[in-house]
């Protein structure tokens, strides 16, 4: 009785048995802090902060590397409606950025991009982006370069109508008449117009904007978006600027894209593309300096 009784009481009360040290705890390196849990902050990727874009490229190279090379181009197109662009000419600022690069070297993130418009190109795949319900105002966007066409992609994913107006003959702006073909191929350019234009936006070449046009366009829209490129030019110091037949890069660059041909004695007066090799192309195409 004694002993089912005890252990009955054992079985209510259980012993709970405490370590204890026998000797000093000075090495064990224990003080307020282990009460401290730690705080876990969300912070941007600095190839993310260094992208003048914004791009999450944290997950587009996640996604590359599962081969969802689909999800991963939609996700550059929730930020930047230019991958093929960018693939291509962008300066890369996150790569520079780049963690790996403290271990080896950094991942080449604009190649990434770029092949990943490529293969988006060549199966011809459809992005597949949230859009919000179609809304009743009109917007109206002044200038087809990067900055109107980009603004037009994201007003139209926000749900409002939008027509482009532009005064040149073709749409893309400084993409398609300041950057040499070698670098920028006008199939590529295309497509990503065309891609912008399927979402529904409307392109009108040839329509400059005019004081009495912007009057016009009270009645027919809600806002205006003014991203008109400025068609100044920074003057040369070089004393050739005089010469007879004096050309910038800029012009050398609109005119080789629009298929102008050129006149005897023509010469640019800088690089276009930002590359030393432009300029020997264009000096060994018949661009020659003449006095």
């Amino acid at each position: 009785m004694v002993e089912k009784a005890q252990a009955r009481a054992e079985s209510e009360n259980p012993i709970r048995i405490m370590p204890r040290s026998t000797r000093s705890t000075e090495g064990n390196k224990t003080g307020s802090w282990r009460y401290l849990r730690p705080r876990y902050e969300e912070k941007t990727a600095p190839c993310s902060a260094a992208c003048p874009a914004g791009e999450d490229i944290g997950k587009v190279e996640m996604l590359t590397s599962q081969g969802l090379f689909k999800e991963a181009w939609e996700t550059i197109l929730r930020e930047n409606p230019f991958p093929g662009v960018c693939g291509r000419v962008c300066f890369h600022p996150c790569e520079g950025s780049c963690n790996r690069g403290e271990f080896d070297d950094p991942i080449a993130i604009r190649a990434v991009e770029r092949f990943l418009a490529d293969t988006a190109e060549r199966y011809d795949l459809k992005p597949l982006l949230e859009r919000l319900p179609a809304r009743p105002e009109k917007i109206a966007v002044a200038g087809a370069g990067p900055s109107g066409l980009a603004a037009a992609w994201f007003l139209t994913q926000l749900g409002y109508a939008c027509d482009v107006f532009e005064a040149s003959p073709e749409a893309g702006g400084i993409l398609r008449w300041g950057i040499p073909l070698y670098r920028l191929p006008l199939a590529a350019l295309q497509h990503e117009i065309a891609r912008i234009e399927a979402q529904g936006v409307r392109i009108h070449t040839g329509r400059p904007v005019t004081p009495g046009f912007l009057r016009d366009l009270e009645t027919s829209y809600s806002a205006v978006y003014l991203a008109a490129a400025t068609a100044g030019r920074r003057r040369s110091a070089c004393p050739a600027r005089n010469w007879t037949g004096w050309a910038t890069g800029s012009r050398s660059s609109s005119g080789s894209a629009g298929g102008r041909r050129r006149t005897s004695g023509e010469c640019p007066s800088s690089s276009a593309g930002g590359t030393r090799p432009s300029t020997w192309r264009a000096a060994s195409s018949g661009w020659a300096a003449r006095p």
